[in-house]
């Protein structure tokens, strides 16, 4: 009975850990290598967030069957506090089915700004065939954020 649960132990040890799967670039599976963890999508664009703007305006269109991938937010307010919010849909500025996906995000000015996320990972992510719409009120917040689209 030992000899048997020695034999045992021993198969699990010699075949490893179950190998995990990530989600690649462009939706692909793929197993990692022993000691590699997976944190993708990573970012594959970045785009500029510039101006003020009074209601919801696209900055990623949609594109059929594919998700959006946020990997990154850096907004600043310039010159007083600013309040941003993103928000998914269809058609013009997202105006057919607007979703939010944050909440009022207040910025102060001459703060260190919003800062979400590195380029390695998620923070927000869009279902597939919606575009992505930024509203920034009261005041400009220029910016950037990264994504994948896939």
């Amino acid at each position: 009975m030992r000899r048997s649960f020695w034999l045992a132990l021993l198969g699990l040890l010699w075949a490893g850990p179950a190998a995990a799967q990530c989600l690649g670039i462009g939706g692909v599976a793929s197993t990692p290598q022993l000691g590699v963890t997976c944190s993708l999508p990573l970012t594959q664009q970045t785009i500029s967030i510039t101006g003020t703007v009074a209601g919801a305006t696209q900055i990623i269109a949609a594109v059929t069957g594919q998700k959006i991938y946020v990997t990154s937010i850096n907004m600043f307010a310039s010159t007083a506090t600013s309040t941003i919010t993103f928000s998914y849909g269809t058609g013009t500025n997202c105006g057919t089915g607007t979703t939010a996906l944050t909440g009022a995000m207040i910025i102060a000015a001459s703060s260190a700004g919003l800062t979400v996320g590195d380029g390695n990972g998620v923070v927000l992510v869009v279902p597939a065939s919606n575009a992505l719409c930024v509203t920034i009120a009261t005041q400009t917040a220029p910016g950037f954020l990264a994504y994948a689209q896939f």
